[in-house]
């Protein structure tokens, strides 16, 4: 229940608090009924929940009514990251293909991939285990801002202050390559750090692998005892 309807917003400390809510409230009371034992007993039992709201308000960190909300990141400060993993055709590390002069038409990108959202936990490294998970989501269909337009493996995350890592689950990537796929864009993980701008360069491209990687023989030479 929202109680801010019925008592004054409170400006001091925990003593003024108490005092201004006390005086609003025990004497809306005592002014609408008798004197007897009644009215004493409801003033006292709302003076006791007016000292245990003001030392809530103590505790939450200050004497407003937005300390005593839970504290979030306001949507202000919060940014946008992302935003494709795709299917680098011709292995080169961009998104384009099939150039014929500035015109270039986007390689395919690849749904249904997982794709999470770490924020480091102060150390600098990514580790699964330590670092925090505040979103995961699967690449689909969308607008992708870089390049333009209407495509596949899009995602997108939004991040307040801090640093993050974005990987990808390469075991998520689609099955059809024999050999699986190797990256062709920096790392995976990619660490991103709060700049205050959105970032929709966060991209990752994968290529087939062109052919199993060569087997190795072990060559084991029998124990000869004497």
């Amino acid at each position: 229940m929202d109680f801010r309807p019925f008592f004054p917003k409170p400006e001091g400390g925990l003593l003024q608090s108490s005092m201004v809510l006390l005086e609003s409230t025990g004497g809306m009371i005592a002014r609408h009924c008798l004197r007897g034992r009644k009215c004493l007993i409801a003033i006292a039992v709302t003076t006791m929940f007016i000292l245990n709201l003001s030392s809530a308000w103590a505790a939450g960190g200050g004497n407003t009514w937005h300390d005593f909300a839970p504290a979030t990141t306001p949507r202000s400060s919060l940014i946008s990251i992302g935003d494709r993993v795709w299917h680098d055709e011709n292995g080169q590390g961009d998104q384009n293909e099939n150039c014929v002069g500035s015109a270039c038409l986007p390689e395919p990108g690849l749904n249904g991939v997982e794709i999470y959202l770490y924020k480091d936990n102060g150390d600098g490294a990514f580790d699964r285990y330590m670092d925090t998970l505040p979103d995961w989501t699967v690449t689909r269909p969308g607008i992708s801002q870089d390049p333009d337009g209407w495509l596949d493996g899009i995602y997108q995350f939004e991040i307040g202050q801090g640093e993050y890592w974005v990987w990808v689950d390469e075991n998520t990537l689609p099955p059809n390559p024999p050999y699986g796929w190797n990256l062709t864009t920096g790392s995976n993980p990619q660490k991103i750090t709060y700049a205050g701008d959105d970032d929709f360069s966060i991209d990752f491209g994968f290529e087939p692998v062109a052919s199993p990687a060569p087997p190795v023989w072990r060559c084991w030479l029998p124990l000869v005892h004497r």
